[in-house]
């Protein structure tokens, strides 16, 4: 059996990573909550009830996990805890930077906590820790609030793939080629992030997203004054 390494940086011994960051899980669930976990493959999946609310995956090595990792959860709950209680703000240039950078290092931790999806190209892995404060290439990340409060608390996750088509119209016919992307959504109380991403050319992404929700991008950033437009014009 091949000896398992980081998925960033290649190093080991492996440690444990809380995939939802201990900050936003305790501000989410009060003490006591009673969370639904499951473990085990698909075809013996064992379900069970916990207060334990932490959920925690074997991916990283200590370097990553105790240095530039946890450097990007520095300042998050400040930034993102008026999103939760369902009240944006405009954050500037570096704020909007920071926030894509953290939303696509968590779906990619969280995408481990789901049997079987692995949309992330593991190219982004190491991209994201070669800059380790600005996304991958073409990642595109969106903010927004999400009104519903039947279901409060929450912490959810929804990861798969979307083809993506690019239109070629330099010639006497169109052509198109389709570039497969990973689309994960991450909705927490009513703070709502949205990653999409891919390994391909540059496309003129607007007109190919349908996200359902008023969403504004902030990566890449459409003002360095905040955020003004959203996402879907």
């Amino acid at each position: 059996m091949s000896k398992r390494v980081c998925v960033f940086c290649g190093g080991s011994p492996l440690t444990l990573e809380d995939a939802w960051p201990v900050w936003l899980a305790n501000l989410v669930f009060p003490p006591g909550f009673v969370v639904r976990k499951s473990r085990g493959a698909p075809a013996n999946m064992h379900a069970f009830n916990t207060t334990d609310i932490y959920v925690k995956v074997r991916q990283v090595c200590a370097a990553c996990n105790n240095g530039w990792m946890s450097d990007l959860e520095t300042g998050m709950e400040s930034l993102l805890t008026p999103w939760l209680k369902g009240l944006p703000t405009s954050p500037g240039l570096v704020e909007q930077q920071r926030i894509a950078t953290w939303t696509v290092k968590t779906a990619m931790m969280l995408q481990f906590t789901r049997t079987g999806i692995r949309p992330v190209p593991p190219a982004h892995f190491t991209q994201l820790y070669a800059r380790k404060t600005r996304p991958p290439d073409h990642s595109y990340v969106f903010i927004g609030v999400e009104p519903d409060t039947v279901y409060l608390p929450r912490a959810w996750l929804h990861m798969g793939t979307r083809p993506i088509e690019q239109v070629d119209l330099r010639g006497l016919a169109p052509t198109s080629k389709l570039h497969l992307a990973y689309e994960a959504t991450i909705i927490v109380q009513h703070l709502v992030l949205t990653v999409l991403g891919y390994e391909g050319p540059e496309l003129q992404l607007g007109r190919h997203l349908t996200l359902g929700r008023h969403l504004f991008r902030v990566w890449p950033p459409v003002s360095s004054r905040g955020i003004l437009l959203p996402s879907r014009n």
